[in-house]
């Protein structure tokens, strides 16, 4: 009885497999949402193609057009799938005179699988689009036309970045951060970052150049600068883009009081005070 009862598992165990994976091996028509999967090629074959699917009319990937567009799709060729060796057994031990005993057993196998993927091939479109990276500098190069000081606020924040980092240096972070065992951290630390000292306070490019006023067109290459010098001539100073100065013309002269010239001398001394 036992014989057949296995037999007879195994028979209907051995006929529900084949059609298990006959059923999992059909291509629906439809994949994911939103998606319209059209199969070719032979039965065997699994081949998706999404290139004509639908676009709702509501949703719009190029409105508005985007910076980056990226477009990808991929093509597999052949996926196979072998299963070798499947086994089921089933042990059966009844006994009914005494009482009632059953133990039943079940030892299950898959021998091997083999998993192949060919001719997979991916094609991908990477489009950027730079009209808004040429908008947004051209609108920085107007502001710089327009204000020219802009030009040098890097170099007064350096300044002011290194005046405040050498007052931390000084005793700031020390008293925050503790006594002698701090201090020496702090200091190394700041002394690692090559930090200036503390010097005078900041000052213009325009005014630290005698600077009156600046004209810089940037689509003629070509920008001046009207300088006051020392003795009291009034200069035009032609400059490339990169500042470099390449004429220089004397359009006239300055006397706050005329027919009065005062010649005067700084000094200083070792301190470095007047």
């Amino acid at each position: 009885m036992i014989r057949s009862v296995l037999c007879s598992f195994t028979a209907v165990l051995l006929l529900i497999l084949p059609f298990t994976f006959s059923q999992s091996s059909g291509v629906p028509d439809y994949g994911y949402e939103g998606y319209k999967l059209d199969v070719h090629g032979q039965p065997e074959d699994v081949l998706y193609a999404t290139a004509d699917t639908p676009v709702p009319v509501n949703i719009s990937a190029l409105e508005p057009e985007p910076d980056v567009y990226l477009n990808a799709s991929v093509h597999v060729g052949i996926i196979e799938l072998t299963v070798d060796n499947i086994t089921a057994k089933v042990n059966l031990d009844a006994q009914v005179l005494q009482l009632l005993k059953f133990n039943a057993g079940v030892d299950a196998s898959i021998d091997r699988v083999r998993l192949t993927i060919l001719n997979v091939s991916a094609e991908v479109l990477l489009e950027a689009r730079l009209g808004n990276i040429v908008l947004m500098v051209n609108d920085v190069l107007k502001s710089l036309d327009l204000n020219p000081i802009l030009a040098t606020l890097g170099k007064d924040l350096k300044h002011i970045v290194n005046n405040t980092a050498s007052t931390l240096k000084g005793g700031s972070l020390n008293g925050v951060l503790g006594p002698k065992s701090n201090s020496g951290r702090v200091n190394a630390m700041l002394e690692e970052n090559s930090l200036q000292k503390r010097g005078p306070p900041p000052q213009s490019y325009q005014l630290a150049n005698n600077i009156l006023y600046s004209i810089n067109d940037y689509s003629g290459h070509t920008h001046t600068n009207r300088v006051l010098a020392q003795n009291g001539s009034i200069m035009d100073y032609s400059l490339d883009d990169y500042g470099h100065t390449y004429h220089t013309q004397v359009v006239g002269d300055y006397h706050p009081f005329p027919g009065v010239t005062c010649i005067s001398a700084i000094y200083l001394n070792d301190r470095g005070t007047v």
